[in-house]
């Protein structure tokens, strides 16, 4: 637990240089520029291994957001109060969570079509493998029952409640590039 804290300092401490390096830079660069700037510095270290260290802690999570958040501003040139939803929208970018939920789709689409190392084979097992009766959810994941508030927030139960919640066009999707394109468009349409 303690080192996964620690991690997300070392996460915090190098997202805050990228938005300063933004912060510099916006009044020298064109947009288009910024954003390649920000997919470079700022957005791999949201992506990697973000589906372990989101569950860890909610504060420095939120510190996160908050850095995203300035980091999107400062690549449009927008007030410091200014309503980010539309800036994410108009600049087709994902906001911290929907990342976090793209990634952890991704890993239960790859692990229900076998594209991941066998050890994942049977890590998740859909309502009809544990019951032997139909029903509306007989081809949702089966979560297994935990009755503590810090197993809910693991992973893999927060992954199996995203891929519950989606609609069957989403789940059905043929590559895993048509699920995160189809993702994409599904969180740009809550923006």
């Amino acid at each position: 637990m303690f080192t996964l804290m620690m991690g997300q300092f070392h996460i915090i401490s190098n997202v805050s240089r990228g938005v300063g390096i933004l912060s510099r830079l916006k009044h020298i660069l064109p947009t288009r520029v910024l954003k390649s700037l920000y997919q470079t510095l700022i957005l791999p270290h949201f992506t990697y291994c973000c589906t372990i260290w989101s569950a860890v802690n909610k504060t420095l999570f939120h510190k996160l957001e908050v850095l995203q958040k300035r980091a999107i501003r400062h690549i449009v040139r927008a007030d410091y109060n200014e309503h980010t939803s539309r800036l994410f929208l108009n600049l087709k970018l994902l906001k911290l969570s929907d990342v976090i939920a793209v990634n952890l789709i991704s890993f239960v689409y790859r692990a229900l079509n076998h594209q991941l190392p066998s050890s994942f084979d049977n890590f998740f097992r859909t309502n009809n493998e544990i019951h032997s009766h139909f029903t509306r959810q007989s081809y949702n994941i089966h979560c297994p029952p935990c009755h503590s508030a810090t197993v809910l927030k693991n992973p893999s139960n927060t992954a199996i409640d995203l891929w519950n919640s989606l609609p069957h066009h989403i789940r059905d999707c043929k590559s895993l590039k048509q699920l995160r394109n189809s993702l994409n468009k599904n969180f740009f349409d809550k923006y």
